[in-house]
């Protein structure tokens, strides 16, 4: 049986502000196009996706800091089933939530989505990469290859993979498409025994709507959810009007941070109360559609927007990367990891394989923003109200006209 290596690296560079979005309507005044049946549920189907594995990659990681992109092991576990058969394709369209069996409504709401996607992907600046990387006697079925979107951005390359050099002309182009975020991805031993390997590569970096100034950033403990300090982290500072509200169903405060010019992404922070864990938010957190954090925050703005907030933030840099195997068997796609069972022909030219493993790597930096962004000075007399970001929470970037979760995580602090 030949051996299929699939490995998905997602990556992330996240340099920003944040505001979000509900399923039906979003907070500005932009118009969405008009959407099918099939559209909303596609929509709704990446939503319980995505917050299903955010949940199982945080619990995995405890409180530790951690990011992983939903969109893009979404997106990719998505292209691998237009390569899979039988009870294969069965397990990966009931995890990933697809809307019916109609592949031509399947189709268009797919296009839709990715449309939007890159749409906004430009708007922001947001560079994004698939890479089908398939081993020069395994080619690429021209049916799998026919069935990749038009608009989309998968790319093939073949290699030789008896090349010792194969993984850096690899790791050169995810470099490249990562704006040198993301090196030395692969190495020679995932070439060995493979016939295919699948790469994801994404760069997010922008300005905040309303950017920090970095002269205000200073020193400020930061504590874990008994009030015990767990060191210093750097605390940006900002005043405007920002939502943020208390959403009871998660025990935890909620924040919406706008993100660059046209409020179609948006970055929410869920801050559990004080003495509430991290870890009791998760449960909860995947019951609780994602409008009903934004309708909160839009109650609580309407209350109280006369009202200048001042929002503490931490600056930080995380990358994480996941063998996401166990992550993905446990939420119900087991047979494409399992030589025995798995069916996806239409992959490759070449008949029975199977995927060893799915690799996923995200990177998301937070930072201030320029001095002469800013239109106001800072008086640490006058009184606001405040939203001081000072345990550990979790965090998703959303784009707002579908609900898509960008890519999400934990800050754990220092």
């Amino acid at each position: 049986m030949k051996l299929l290596t699939c490995i998905l690296i997602a990556y992330v560079t996240f340099s920003g502000n944040v505001a979000g979005k509900s399923t039906k309507q979003p907070t500005n005044n932009s118009v969405l196009p008009n959407r099918s049946d099939a559209v909303h549920r596609l929509i709704n189907g990446i939503e319980k996706f995505s917050l299903s594995f955010l949940l199982r990659t945080a619990i995995d990681s405890g409180e530790k800091s951690m990011v992983v992109s939903p969109y893009s092991a979404w997106s990719m576990l998505t292209l691998m089933c237009k390569g899979a058969e039988d009870n294969t394709l069965h397990q990966l369209s009931q995890v990933l939530r697809h809307p019916g069996k109609n592949q031509k409504l399947f189709k268009e709401a797919l296009d839709f989505v990715e449309g939007t996607f890159q749409e906004d992907s430009s708007s922001v600046n947001i560079k994004s990469q698939n890479f089908i990387i398939n081993n020069a006697d395994a080619e690429i079925s021209p049916e799998f290859e026919n069935n990749i979107p038009s608009r989309g951005n998968t790319r093939i390359i073949t290699t030789s993979f008896d090349d010792p050099n194969a993984y850096k002309t690899i790791n050169n182009a995810v470099f490249t498409a990562t704006r040198g975020k993301v090196d030395d991805m692969l190495v020679a031993s995932d070439f060995v025994n493979a016939k295919v390997i699948l790469a994801s590569a994404m760069s997010f970096k922008t300005k905040w709507a309303h950017p920090f100034n970095i002269a205000f950033t200073r020193k400020a403990p930061f504590y874990d959810h008994k009030r015990r300090e767990l060191g210093k982290v750097d605390m940006m500072v900002h005043r405007g009007d920002f939502k943020f509200a208390n959403v009871s169903e998660f025990q935890a405060h909620a924040l919406e941070l706008p993100l660059g010019k046209d409020n179609r992404l948006c970055m929410i922070a869920l801050v559990p109360h004080e003495g509430i864990a991290l870890k009791d938010l998760y449960i909860k957190f995947t019951l609780v559609p994602i409008d009903n954090i934004f309708e909160k925050l839009e109650e609580a703005y309407k209350r109280n927007h006369e009202s200048k907030s001042e929002v503490h933030f931490p600056r930080f840099n995380i990358t994480r990367n996941f063998n996401l195997h166990s992550v993905l068997s446990n939420m119900g796609i087991q047979d494409i990891f399992d030589p025995t069972y798995a069916k996806i022909p239409k992959i490759s030219s070449r008949s029975d394989v199977w995927v060893s493993s799915m690799i996923h790597k995200a990177h998301i930096e937070v930072a201030e923003g320029t001095d002469s962004d800013i239109i106001y000075e800072y008086n640490s007399k006058q009184a606001f109200p405040k939203f001081v970001t000072d345990r550990p929470f979790l965090y998703m970037v959303i784009e707002k006209a579908t609900n898509v979760i960008v890519l999400g995580g934990v800050y754990g602090g220092p």
